[in-house]
């Protein structure tokens, strides 16, 4: 089951949408179903909190979740699998034969001024809502809603106590053989039509059957995400080859002699062709080569050099997804007489099109 995560404008109702689920059980804003990011931030935390009930709760300030921190870092991959599957956390205990399996019991909803983090995996397993300046509300419209949910939100718990008994006497609605077929969607869709159906009530279809994720604009983000990567590839090897050229090219570079008979360096107006050229063939980059056919060969210790470089793995993790965003080939390729498996091509043409991008240097 999808975990909601609203972002967005402070004093907007991020919070109040997120804890609404825990209203269907409990209180509305209930402090035990409304706890802030600091009570889940480490690994045992998370894991003694996933497991001590099974009903929603409201995570807020949501903000450290943001960010390179190893500790950052560890929690996402903890959600990921609290998500995914029943187990965000498991230990050993203290005589070490077996283990103790923390479950992952309840279901949670975040709020944030600070959107969730740009791992696409984590973001696929949220509904995403984003609440703008727009979506404010002034005073007036606040104390009215207010009124009106304290007096109201108690009766959610009638919804929610006939979900549970509906579930009990039909658990085939959402429990199948396999996980796969599970669609927890239709089988709240289906919950709520036949809650109204005993109240003598039409299907609400008019905000039931609204869609819970906008898929142009989650579609949007992963787009960006690859042309955000592509731009950080770009930089990191023209970096790459342009330190090389400039460290060397003094050296290396061919001479000409003018009509007095003065020697000069050749170190300018060569083009990005011709630079990546002369670092390739001069052998002073260990990633890139040309076998004697001319092909160009891209080894795996590429991968190295971007990370280095700032690429994280989670951008670009193997040499199969390099080769996919310079759209050339990979696979086994002989080199040194033995087969290596790395990225390949016929030529530069696509290596120093990649690198000129938009704005072509000749």
């Amino acid at each position: 089951m999808l975990y909601l995560f609203t972002y967005g404008w402070p004093r907007t109702g991020k919070t109040t949408v997120s804890a609404i689920p825990a209203a269907l059980y409990f209180p509305f804003l209930s402090t035990s179903r409304k706890r802030p990011y600091t009570s889940i931030n480490s690994e045992a935390r998370f894991g003694y909190f996933m497991c001590l009930d099974t009903f929603p709760v409201c995570v807020n300030e949501m903000k450290a979740l943001n960010g390179q921190d190893p500790k950052a870092i560890i929690m996402i991959e903890m959600l990921k699998s609290a998500i995914e599957t029943q187990e965000p956390r498991s230990i050993m205990n203290n005589t070490l034969t077996h283990g103790t399996i923390y479950p992952a019991f309840r279901q949670l909803n975040f709020s944030s001024n600070a959107p969730p983090p740009r791992d696409v995996a984590l973001r696929a397993r949220f509904i995403i809502k984003n609440f703008t300046q727009k979506d404010s509300h002034n005073e007036e419209q606040k104390k009215i809603f207010h009124e009106f949910i304290g007096l109201n939100a108690h009766k959610l718990r009638v919804l929610g106590n006939f979900a549970i008994g509906y579930l009990c006497q039909h658990p085939e609605v959402l429990f199948k053989p396999k996980i796969e077929d599970v669609n927890w969607e239709e089988a709240a869709k289906e919950i709520i039509t036949k809650f109204y159906e005993l109240a003598g009530l039409p299907r609400p279809s008019e905000w039931l059957d609204l869609p819970l994720t906008d898929d142009e604009e989650d579609e949007d983000y992963e787009t960006d995400e690859i042309n955000n990567t592509a731009e950080i590839l770009r930089t990191c090897l023209l970096n790459h080859f342009n330190e090389i050229y400039n460290r060397y090219i003094r050296n290396l570079g061919d001479t000409v002699t003018d009509g007095y008979g003065n020697s000069t360096n050749v170190i300018t107006g060569l083009n990005l062709r011709q630079r990546i050229d002369f670092c390739i063939d001069k052998n002073l980059t260990p990633h890139f080569k040309k076998n004697s056919n001319g092909k160009l060969i891209i080894f795996h210790s590429i991968l190295d050099e971007l990370q280095r470089r700032g690429i994280e793995s989670d951008q670009i993790s193997s040499l199969k997804q390099l080769a996919e965003m310079l759209e050339m080939k990979y696979g086994p390729l002989r080199q040194n007489n033995k087969l290596v498996k790395c990225v390949h091509d016929d030529d530069l043409t696509k290596l120093s099109n990649f690198l000129a991008g938009d704005d072509c240097i000749e």
